[in-house]
């Protein structure tokens, strides 16, 4: 699941603009997986991270706000945080 997260965030930090291909169809056409296996995959690892982590260094590494009905972000969410704080790190 990690994986899958780390090559959907360098595809979108990598794209350029004429590439309009979704990031979990890219993940699952890398991986040749459906994009709801990718997705649920990637959801796993987000979801362990939430159990296992302190939420003290969720709170200091995840500043973006998650729903609080399911206790994690969603797997767009947390891709689309990561990608906007390193674009804006660059």
């Amino acid at each position: 699941g990690r994986k899958y997260l780390c090559d959907a965030l360098e595809y979108l930090l990598l794209k350029d603009e004429t590439t309009d291909i979704p990031v979990l169809d890219y993940v699952a056409g890398k991986y040749v997986k459906t994009s709801s296996t990718v997705s649920r995959v990637m959801l796993t690892a987000i979801l362990h991270a939430w159990r296992c982590s302190p939420i003290e260094d969720l709170e200091k590494y995840y500043t973006a706000k998650w729903n609080y009905k399911t206790g994690s972000p969603t797997t767009i969410e947390f891709i689309y945080y990561y990608y906007d704080k390193i674009k804006n790190s660059i």
